[in-house]
């Protein structure tokens, strides 16, 4: 996810839903959520326990217990009602 896109913070959005994301992944409420990598937009405070899409280059990362990238992974689903609306 992006941390944050003009005025909607999305890492706040998670903090809501899925508390402790950054060591948990989605919790209890999102159990099938292992892993959440933040793009840094540069519009929000960095956050220092979170894991960079950086990560992706490198296909292994010891922060997520070396696991391989898997190109034909679901990567994301995505639901907007248009450009400007609020994500759901």
């Amino acid at each position: 996810t992006m941390d944050q896109f003009r005025d909607v913070d999305y890492l706040d959005a998670l903090d809501q839903i899925a508390p402790d994301w950054e060591h948990h992944g989605g919790g209890s409420s999102m159990p099938c959520l292992r892993h959440i990598l933040v793009l840094a937009t540069g519009e929000a405070n960095p956050r220092v326990d979170v894991m960079p899409f950086a990560a992706l280059d490198r296909g292994i990362d010891p922060a997520i217990d070396a696991i391989l990238v898997d190109p034909l992974a679901d990567c994301d689903i995505i639901y907007t009602s248009g450009t400007t609306g609020a994500p759901k």
